[in-house]
């Protein structure tokens, strides 16, 4: 949808129809929906970790920051991105290409199944860090540098600045004080399981909404009202069914209307007729920030890493994965190139009623206020942001490719095995009446005296409440039966009972060519069968066999089965695959 919407923005009749007075309505979209973005990205995030002594994550996330700011800092000032406020505008560049789209970076990661691991762990951690970290800069920075024209005394904007951030620290306060309280009786005035009362809807709409927008009361404040949206989701707890149940309405929301909406409103900016291929100065600084990132954010995570004890290559991986950029930062991008949205209604009003001479003097008006940045300078900046994004899952493949050539894979088929290693089978059973078909698979399968097969006689046993009761001491499904013992009486005969059979069949063997040794799975039948295949990668076993769910009665007809260990058996698999 993100590149449908960026087409559909460079083609002539839909342009055509956004143009106009239309265009301010959809600049009123963008702005509502950034504020809803901003506000669950906020929610989504903990401010608690600011107060705790830094972690591993932290201080990749600080180091990977300050040497991409700092580079950034040093080479933008020279290649005139602006003609208007350079200084002020390269601070601003560089904590762009400083910070991280926190919400891209956890879907890639989640999609491409790398967020248990402990790279994708802490890929999430230093990403989410640093936009926090990045993001409330923004909040300070707009602070004592707005985007509108300056007042003119300094005294004037000196206190403006005190009034913005006075009410800044108000909302921080009030959030972080107030709304625990009220969230909290709202969560338990409704429990989960029961539906949400509507007047507590309300009533906790209402006092979102009064958080978000007070810091944008006051005319003289001139406050963002996108970035007083974050704050206050930022402080907001983000625990307990109403604030979940925000998160995934606006969640919603976005993803189904907003985002389309959101790249249609950017290729409708950069406009790309505006796009000047032949200006090699644009080129230059487009290379020079990319550039200028990666190398930034890949120097920061090795040092940094260096120091942990983290391997070069890993470390490189993170710092790339750290360089993606997020929708907060391609609408920072579109700001810099875009028609303030009062001039451009005055304009085409204007324009409509035919006032040539207020039309050309708007117009000139509106070249003064814009144009921080090139047409052709923005749409480059926003193609960097968009790179970001391409690239990352394929250094998340990469990453997944080296971690597979480290740790041993099974290998899917026996005949793959090397034959001068020893054989290791898993054999279910769910009672004794598998012993005899057991015996039988551990006669078939063993090898020679050397080097033997290894087979792990596992009793699949149901944990119920009954049995749960007497359990000794803390264990669970796929332990061993060291880990775990179980008084019950009829599991404890049972097991004497298998136990006293393959030991038996052991000293028959005289251990030559066959190694019996006794497991225990117990655990529901709902999760049993991931336990079981937990525990056959545990023991590096290459088969997993396990009894059919059906007994057979004396007359050679079968029973009626147990559908528990039907489902699992149609559930395991072998674990490496």
């Amino acid at each position: 949808m993100h590149q449908i919407g960026l087409i559909l923005g460079n083609i002539p009749r839909f342009r055509g129809a956004f143009s106009g007075p239309y265009s301010i309505t959809l600049n009123n979209i963008i702005e509502f929906g950034m504020i809803c973005h901003m506000f669950v990205m906020g929610l989504e995030m903990n401010p608690s970790v600011l107060l705790r002594p830094p972690t591993k994550d932290a201080f990749i996330a600080y180091t990977s920051m300050i040497t991409t700011f700092v580079l950034a800092f040093v080479t933008t000032p020279f290649l005139h991105y602006t003609k208007t406020s350079p200084y002020i505008f390269s601070l601003a560049l560089s904590l762009m290409a400083s910070s991280t789209g926190s919400p891209i970076l956890t879907r890639v990661i989640a999609n491409l199944k790398i967020r248990k691991s402990d790279l994708g762990k802490l890929a999430s951690a230093a990403g989410v860090h640093t936009d926090m970290i990045s993001t409330l800069l923004y909040c300070f920075g707009f602070i004592f540098f707005p985007t509108e024209k300056p007042l003119a005394r300094p005294l004037h904007r000196f206190f403006r600045a005190l009034l913005m951030f006075c009410l800044f620290l108000a909302q921080v306060t009030f959030t972080s004080i107030v709304s625990p309280i009220f969230l909290n009786w709202v969560n338990n005035e409704n429990p989960e399981g029961k539906p949400l009362k509507g007047s507590h809807l309300v009533m906790s709409l209402a006092f979102v909404v009064l958080i978000c927008s007070f810091p944008t009361w006051p005319p003289e404040s001139m406050y963002n009202p996108i970035l007083s949206a974050f704050t206050a989701g930022l402080f907001l707890p983000n625990k307990g069914r109403m604030s979940k149940w925000i998160i995934n309405k606006i969640n919603y929301l976005l993803s189904t209307v907003f985002y389309p909406i959101f790249f249609f409103w950017v290729g409708f900016i950069i406009h790309m007729r505006n796009f000047d291929i032949t200006d090699k100065m644009a080129w230059v600084r487009f290379f020079s920030l990319l550039g200028t990132v990666i190398a930034g954010k890949v120097t920061g995570t090795v040092l940094c890493g260096l120091l942990l004890g983290y391997h070069v290559p890993e470390t490189a991986s993170l710092g790339l994965l750290l360089t993606t950029k997020g929708h907060f930062h391609v609408y920072l991008a579109a700001l810099a190139i875009r028609v303030p949205s009062s001039f451009l209604f005055m304009f085409c009003y204007l324009s409509y009623h035919q006032s040539k001479i207020f039309t050309l003097f708007l117009f000139r008006l509106m070249q003064m206020q814009t144009n921080r940045v090139k047409s052709t300078t923005g749409a480059l900046i926003i193609f960097i942001i968009v790179f970001t994004v391409v690239y990352s899952p394929f250094v998340v493949m990469d990453i997944i490719k080296r971690a597979r050539k480290r740790v041993p894979v099974h290998i899917m088929a026996l005949q793959w095995l090397d034959p001068t290693t020893e054989l290791r089978i898993l054999i279910g059973l769910h009672g004794p009446h598998n012993i005899g078909s057991t015996l039988n698979v551990m006669e078939i399968c063993h090898g020679g005296r050397e080097p033997g097969s290894i087979f792990y006689a596992t009793d699949m046993v149901e944990l119920t409440d009954e049995i749960a009761a007497t359990l000794k001491k803390g264990g669970g499904a796929g332990q061993s039966n060291d880990s775990v013992t179980v008084m019950d009486r009829s599991v404890t005969e049972m097991r004497e009972s298998i136990t006293a059979a393959v030991n038996g069949y052991g000293e028959l063997r005289n251990g030559q060519g066959v190694t019996v040794r006794r497991m225990l799975a117990l655990s529901t039948f709902v999760t049993m069968a991931h336990d079981v295949c937990g525990l056959a990668d545990e023991l590096m076993v290459s088969i997993i066999i396990l009894p059919f769910h059906k007994r057979l009665n004396p007359d050679g007809t079968l029973d009626a089965g147990h559908a528990g260990f039907r489902h699992v058996n149609r559930k395991v698999i072998v674990p490496s695959q």
